[in-house]
């Protein structure tokens, strides 16, 4: 039984960590919008938690750093 529960519970602890850290970096999203672009900027508005969530979701997805295609070493 230990066996069987042990890669569901690496997976629940895995994911469980991936999701504490995305909450832990849209704090910081949050306080650079709203500290530092708010005051540089007129038309640009504050933002709440969620909205940071969100942009940080966003921009991963829009700036992933892995390649889409891996390279192919070609063969000589």
């Amino acid at each position: 039984m230990e066996k069987i529960t042990a890669p569901f519970a690496f997976a629940f602890l895995l994911i469980l960590s991936a999701i504490v850290l995305a909450l832990i970096t849209a704090w910081p999203t949050q306080w650079l919008w709203n500290e530092c672009l708010v005051s540089a900027v007129s038309s640009v508005n504050p933002i709440g938690f969620w909205q940071a969530f969100g942009l940080n979701i966003l921009f991963s997805l829009m700036f992933n750093t892995k390649p889409a295609i891996p390279n192919r070493k070609k063969k000589k």
